[in-house]
């Protein structure tokens, strides 16, 4: 009983931040700097990085993991610009909770990585169904994550400025 009440607890959560993305987006909790990446307000000078809600992916064509790097690069590029011309504080610091891009990929473009806490666990737990649908739709096969390989990403904005020239080039490179 207790577990049908948690499932459905965690379902109900799940289709209302579905349901709640555009008026997210419309309100400005959601700052989309490309159609598949946008930061949410995290703490007084972080922000966190995402890579699209499942509204986003069921209203875009292109999901492919191919798709998804470049949507991320154009973002970060984005991101960069807006940090260039004063809107955005050197200072700020950008987080993430990734599976999709292996350490070296974002170790690249100045992110270092970490584990989840036991805190990020249970939250990232609560995700967990809808990554896999995600995920298995970017790859065009049925996938599971497996939890243990979720790593926190994190850098500053001012870290991530002095890739842009290396995220120009994957951005060449992907044929943006």
């Amino acid at each position: 009983m207790i577990i049908g009440g948690a499932l459905g607890g965690v379902v109900v959560y799940r289709l209302a931040r579905w349901a709640s993305t555009p008026l997210a987006r419309w309100l400005g909790l959601y700052r989309y700097y490309s159609p598949m990446m946008f930061t949410v307000p995290f703490g007084r000078n972080t922000v966190e990085l995402h890579v699209g809600t499942s509204w986003d992916y069921f209203r875009t064509q292109h999901r492919s993991q191919h798709d998804v790097l470049r949507s991320l690069t154009q973002g970060l590029l984005a991101l960069i610009e807006e940090a260039e011309s004063g809107q955005l504080p050197l200072s700020r610091k950008l987080r993430g909770t990734v599976y999709y891009f292996g350490g070296r990929t974002l170790s690249r473009f100045g992110f270092s990585m970490r584990s989840m806490n036991p805190i990020e666990t249970v939250m990232f737990l609560l995700n967990w169904a809808e990554l896999c649908l995600l995920y298995s739709i970017t790859r065009g096969k049925i996938c599971f994550v497996r939890v243990s390989d979720v790593r926190v990403v994190h850098t500053t904005v001012s870290a991530l400025v002095e890739k842009k020239r290396e995220l120009e080039a994957l951005k060449r490179a992907l044929g943006t």
